[in-house]
């Protein structure tokens, strides 16, 4: 695998034997790679229900990159009916896609982890102003144990 590189002028394309790993930043190799994700999903339907699982997606990108990535999140929502199940070790990742969520009326659920008991580990779940909405027309959406 190798890149290919676009010549402005003529409009032809001059293929390199560069390995993506050595030229690329940790961020564009991680958009390369959920893209990839993205476009296999899209075109390959094999399941009916549509969702992502990602740990720590926006580990390596900007704030103008995590926009970007955010409005793609929304777009899968919308659009495609996805499920997004997302982790993340930093808080303000999670607060910036609730944001997100909650401007364009999207269901957004927070489940933060918090701490070991006795009983387990502790946790605190926080529910965006549409999820709330969907909890109360329809009963509770997350399951007690």
């Amino acid at each position: 695998m190798g890149l290919r590189r676009r010549n402005v002028e003529s409009g032809s394309e001059v293929n390199t034997d560069l390995n993506p790993q050595l030229v690329l930043s940790e961020g564009q190799l991680a958009a390369n790679g959920f893209s990839i994700l993205c476009s296999t999903s899209l075109s390959y339907r094999w399941s009916r229900w549509q969702a992502l699982l990602m740990d720590d997606p926006l580990q390596h990108n900007d704030i103008i990159h995590a926009a970007a990535f955010a409005d793609l999140l929304r777009n899968l929502i919308q659009g495609e009916a996805y499920q997004i199940f997302m982790s993340s070790h930093d808080r303000t990742e999670s607060e910036f896609i609730e944001r997100k969520c909650t401007a364009a009326g999207i269901p957004c659920t927070i489940c933060e982890l918090t701490g070991d008991s006795a009983d387990g580990v502790r946790f605190d779940v926080r529910y965006n102003s549409a999820a709330s909405r969907l909890n109360t027309d329809s009963g509770p959406a997350v399951a007690r144990a």
